[in-house]
């Protein structure tokens, strides 16, 4: 079981984004831990909890068997948990430059991607499928982009929310958060299978302020 929890916030007037996407990571951490683990820890008490790695990926030190990824973008906040390494990615679907494609995609990737219309909505829903595939697979890895996204490679499914991955240790699900906002999820094969078998879509009591 692989519990993805995610959830929507709004900027108001006076908030510091960073600081609002930070605060309300950890208490949505802190939620998957004792909801799916039992562990009841205070806000005071989680830093020193986590560690980093050498490339700035967080991690439990004292659970070793509890791995975890969060990613924020503008409007939503997603954590994921799991018994192996566990890599989560969400981003807003907007505009993107010419030059973000060849940085992010192989040459197999972009044939693919140019199917469609340049700048159209397909066009760009596909580019940040692309993207939260990438990125969602490297912090799987523990490496971010310290690892090239070019040296990974992915071929969307046409009937399934499982793309093939080069990587052959991995599986993916990717989910769409409103029409504008796409979620992927990369996770180790030998974590109960090749699927996540619940997604979980939890509303915490003041989550949205």
């Amino acid at each position: 079981m692989i519990p993805v929890i995610y959830t929507k916030y709004t900027l108001f007037k006076g908030d510091h984004r960073y600081h609002k996407e930070h605060n309300l990571g950890r208490r949505l951490l802190r939620y998957g831990l004792e909801k799916y683990y039992g562990l009841v820890i205070t806000e005071e008490e989680l830093e020193d909890h986590i560690d980093i790695n050498k490339y700035g990926k967080p991690f439990f030190p004292g659970y070793p068997k509890i791995h975890f990824n969060v990613s924020h973008c503008e409007g939503w906040i997603v954590g994921a948990f799991s018994e192996r390494k566990i890599g989560v990615d969400v981003e807003r679907i907007r505009d993107f430059p010419d030059s973000m494609v060849k940085k992010i995609l192989t040459k197999q990737e972009r044939q693919i991607l140019s199917r469609y219309e340049k700048n159209a909505e397909d066009y760009q829903r596909l580019f940040y499928r692309f993207w939260t595939w990438k990125e969602s697979y490297m912090k799987w890895k523990g490496e971010g982009f310290y690892m090239d996204p070019l040296s990974v490679e992915f071929v969307p499914d046409a009937i399934s929310p499982f793309p093939h991955c080069s990587d052959k240790r991995i599986a993916l699900y990717e989910k769409m958060l409103d029409t504008d906002c796409v979620l992927s999820v990369c996770f180790d094969k030998k974590e109960k299978g090749d699927m996540i078998y619940e997604l979980y879509k939890e509303k915490m009591a003041g989550f949205s302020s």
